[in-house]
């Protein structure tokens, strides 16, 4: 594609308002040979003193529109740079910066809704491209911090259109942008922002139902892991569980990702995926030492399971080592003491009760910690009564606990425990609960 062919393409595309042919010229990987041979043409025109030569030619046939010219030139020292390096530094990350930011400007004009597709294409390659720099990079998040600053900002663009119909309008990108401004927030744990994300995007009007499945599944995922963060488990349960159901079978990783975060809410509210699914998704052995350990109360168990070198690592890496090991302590204490009393229980007890004896022996067991005293089992008790795992009532004289007398014997089921926090109609309205 030569120097005019391509502008004349440009300049048609926005005067037709073509998506499909605008994002064929603005090919940002590399991949198309018409953008290969454009860049070997400009390359040493470029690099001399025809560089003026060059915007006069894009100004003559771009000016019309606000912020065109600024970007086709942006867009041609970007591909210069590639070109020169050959590969992702930051130097190309700058080009590519430039250029992301010039497109925000011809988005934010008014009748640019026809520019989505591009928006979304360069958005993605952005960060991408980010994400993998700040890998290599030796600074904490020194490429995803600028990004998330560049995607929020056309965020912010998507919102402000406020055309009547979705379809047609700036906001058809909404949910694009809104999952890789997640992403980067999750990767820079400043995960407290992507409350706000969602909170601007419903107080807009739009609904989840207007994305396509692969943005749906993947908002319904950061939201969930939104709320297991802010330890709202059960609403962290109900979007992962929705993301997982609707994640199609063939997206396989995806589909692992989202039963992941769900098997860790399950483990606190006190419930377990079955080994088949576990083994489906290669996650067996890594929750199984788990779950057997949290279901007699076996501490010093799940503490060593936990820290294994073969899964600290992978749960460290997936941010969820330290939920699993403050959170599920209360579910261990809960499941070890509801066995010793169903262990020492006898159908003749007037009043269900188990002697606090009985929880020192088997706190000491659970521990592998001979300095546990029956004081520390009394505050233990106190502990899982007042945060209602046990209904029941501790008489010190006697160094026993006296259970409710109902058919859970005082000892409710841990998912009913968990505070539900309810959502508000225009969040039950967008999720279209």
């Amino acid at each position: 594609m030569s120097l005019q062919s391509f502008l004349n393409t440009v300049q048609q595309s926005v005067k037709q308002k073509n998506a499909e042919t605008i994002i064929n010229c603005f090919v940002l990987d590399n991949s198309s040979p018409d953008i290969q041979n454009l860049t070997e043409q400009i390359a040493p025109l470029l690099q001399s003193s025809s560089k003026k030569n060059i915007k006069s030619k894009v100004k003559e046939k771009l000016s019309h529109w606000r912020g065109w010219t600024d970007l086709v030139m942006a867009f041609f020292e970007y591909l210069i740079t590639v070109r020169e390096l050959d590969e992702y530094k930051e130097k190309t990350w700058m080009s590519l910066k430039h250029f992301y930011t010039c497109l925000a400007t011809c988005f934010s004009s008014q009748d640019t809704a026809w520019m989505v597709q591009l928006v979304e294409s360069a958005s993605k390659f952005y960060v991408n491209i980010s994400l993998a720099l700040d890998r290599e990079s030796e600074g904490p998040n020194k490429y995803v911090s600028d990004t998330s600053r560049d995607v929020f900002r056309m965020f912010n663009i998507v919102l402000s259109d406020r055309q009547t119909n979705f379809k047609g309008s700036k906001r058809e990108a909404v949910f694009t942008v809104a999952n890789l401004l997640n992403r980067l927030y999750f990767r820079m744990q400043q995960v407290r922002l992507c409350h706000t994300i969602q909170t601007n995007i419903i107080s807009s009007g739009v609904t989840l139902s207007l994305g396509t499945t692969a943005e749906r599944v993947t908002f319904e995922y950061y939201t969930g892991r939104c709320y297991l963060y802010q330890h709202q488990i059960h609403q962290a349960y109900r979007h992962l569980s929705t993301a997982f159901q609707q994640c199609p079978d063939e997206a396989h990783v995806q589909k692992r990702l989202c039963l992941l975060y769900l098997i860790v809410c399950q483990l606190i509210l006190g419930r377990s995926p079955t080994k088949q699914l576990m083994m489906q998704f290669q996650l067996e052995p890594m929750f199984s030492p788990l779950i057997a350990c949290l279901k007699v109360g076996n501490i010093k168990g799940f503490i060593d399971a936990l820290e294994a070198p073969n899964r600290l690592r992978w749960f460290v890496k997936r941010n969820i080592y330290l939920t699993l090991r403050d959170r599920c302590e209360i579910v261990l204490w809960r499941n070890l003491f509801r066995k010793v009393f169903l262990t020492t229980f006898s159908p003749t007890q007037k009043t269900p009760h188990v002697a606090s004896a009985a929880l020192l022996a088997a706190a000491r067991f659970a521990t592998q910690d001979d300095t546990y005293d029956e004081e520390d089992v009394e505050c233990i008790c106190v502990s899982l009564i007042d945060q209602g795992y046990v209904k029941g009532y501790i008489i010190h004289s006697s160094g026993t606990l006296v259970l409710k007398r109902d058919e859970s014997f005082g000892f409710e089921p841990i998912h009913a425990v968990q505070p539900v926090v309810m959502n508000n109609d225009a969040e039950d309205k967008f999720f279209g609960r």
